[in-house]
């Protein structure tokens, strides 16, 4: 080997250290001992109630986790309920955060982050939705929400043989959830053997629903299924009084309680399906605690701390064992304040919304 030939291996070898150290620091997460989670919420428009209580649960959790003694890091970023706004922020928390994990809400931020997050290898944990698409999605796409389909038909069930109808018209906004949750409607009430005499979708931002509630009186529709996003609801059922609207209605988790006091005597009698949890007084006692006011929307709260306590437990399994986070998270099983939550070797938990009446402002159980 002569001299030049040492030079140029000499420079090769230095060339791939710096490289390798060069790429070793960019890629890096977190400092080591460390769990950097990220989150992608609606936090400005009409999800803004929702995603503002999901993050205080999430806040709580990540609270609680630094009080333990765990090193953990958060960044949640607004991703305004726009789909190019949820790939913004999803290469923003990805490339410039290099978080460890990403939480999110909806069903309608994975479809176009999906790919994204898979490539990149990093989790991504919705904590309302669960749907067909997500569980097929890839294998750093996971889900501790209520499945948006099973919902769907639930309701079809229920408005079929137990309230009779046979004639029902949907009107729905042209959003992946709405519009998922209104087809299974459809399929399933079609397969029981009743009739959607109308089915049509409206803009997301559409706050006047009158001529196509006024469209199903002349159709002589028993019912009206419209599963709208939060903030139209209680404008649904105004507008629908207002046209002396006789039948029954219907819808779903988008209505909350604020829309049913807003929309008053318009609401009573309305079937809804809707997340519940079923250990939350500990938890709402520590939010009242940590911001001065009570919760009004509890579930969210607890869809946030269940959410954000799923990757910390799964970070504690991974330090543990050694293995990668997306691993882990296939192992858990904890009780959460929602529900128990077990991903069974898999990447989803399923669970399924109850329905509710309406009846003098409040939500009674009915199945």
């Amino acid at each position: 080997m002569n001299k030049t030939t040492k030079i140029i291996i000499g420079i090769i070898i230095t060339v791939l250290a710096v490289g390798g150290i060069w790429y070793g620091v960019s890629r890096k997460p977190a400092e080591k001992g460390a769990i950097k989670i990220g989150a992608s919420l609606s936090l400005t428009g009409d999800m803004a109630p929702y995603s503002e209580e999901i993050n205080k649960g999430i806040i709580l959790a990540i609270e609680e986790a630094k009080q333990k003694g765990i090193n953990v890091e958060y960044i949640a970023e607004n991703d305004e309920f726009k789909p190019a706004e949820f790939v913004t922020v999803a290469n923003k928390l990805l490339e410039v955060d290099k978080v460890n994990a990403v939480l999110t809400p909806w069903a309608t931020a994975v479809k176009p982050t999906a790919a994204i997050f898979n490539q990149a290898k990093i989790p991504l944990l919705a904590v309302w939705d669960n749907t067909n698409y997500m569980k097929t999605a890839g294998k750093y796409i996971f889900t501790i929400g209520f499945s948006t389909e099973v919902n769907g038909r639930k309701m079809a069930d229920y408005a079929f043989n137990t309230l009779k109808l046979k004639r029902v018209a949907v009107i729905h906004q042209s959003e992946e959830w709405s519009e998922l949750i209104s087809q299974s409607f459809i399929d399933k009430f079609q397969f029981l053997g009743g009739k959607i005499v109308y089915n049509e979708g409206v803009h997301l931002d559409v706050r006047d629903f009158r001529t196509p509630i006024a469209k199903t009186q002349y159709l002589n529709a028993e019912a009206i299924y419209f599963p709208l996003n939060p903030n139209a609801n209680s404008i649904f059922l105004i507008q629908a009084k207002q046209l002396k609207f006789q039948g029954r209605l219907m819808t779903a988790d988008g209505l909350t309680q604020d829309e049913i006091n807003t929309a008053g005597l318009t609401s009573d009698g309305v079937y809804f399906t809707n997340v519940y949890t079923e250990n939350t007084e500990e938890l709402l006692r520590k939010y009242k605690s940590r911001y001065g006011f009570d919760s009004q929307i509890p579930a969210a709260v607890s869809m946030g701390y269940d959410g954000a306590n799923v990757l910390l437990e799964a970070y504690k399994i991974a330090s543990a064992r050694n293995i990668p986070l997306r691993d882990a998270l296939t192992t858990i099983k904890i009780q959460g304040t929602g529900s128990f939550i077990d991903m069974n070797g898999g990447q989803y938990s399923d669970r399924v919304e109850k329905i509710y009446r309406v009846n003098n402002g409040k939500a009674v159980e009915v199945k």
